[in-house]
């Protein structure tokens, strides 16, 4: 169950930011801040939830048997707390990419308009 939840989480961090700009470019309703406020919370809890399924679905996988993964949910290198503390970052990051789409597609729109 846990790796269902795990993989829920990264198609919403994986699907915000798009779907947003979309939103925005499609009925203009949504303002820039919120956007970018709706991207921080949600791909921050995405980002942390995510990071917390998976390891209970190795949890899962080591009580089944799979003592091979034992060293990687002990070695994990702090992601847990990383996500914690900049999973909005990875949020803002992933953004800027959708952003600079979202800009040319406009650019382009405004350019057929105004011939």
């Amino acid at each position: 169950m846990s790796y269902i939840f795990y993989v829920a989480c990264w198609l919403i961090f994986l699907l915000t930011p798009p779907v947003l700009f979309v939103v925005r470019y499609q009925w203009k309703i949504i303002p820039w801040w919120l956007i970018y406020l709706v991207i921080i919370f949600v791909c921050w809890g995405s980002a942390f939830f995510g990071v917390l399924f998976y390891f209970e679905y190795l949890d899962e996988l080591i009580q089944k048997g799979r003592s091979d993964l034992i060293e990687e949910v002990t070695n994990d290198g702090a992601r847990i707390a990383f996500a914690n503390v900049f999973g909005w970052l990875y949020g803002i990051i992933y953004s800027l990419p959708w952003l600079l789409i979202y800009f040319i597609i406009s650019r382009i729109k405004a350019s057929k308009l105004s011939r």
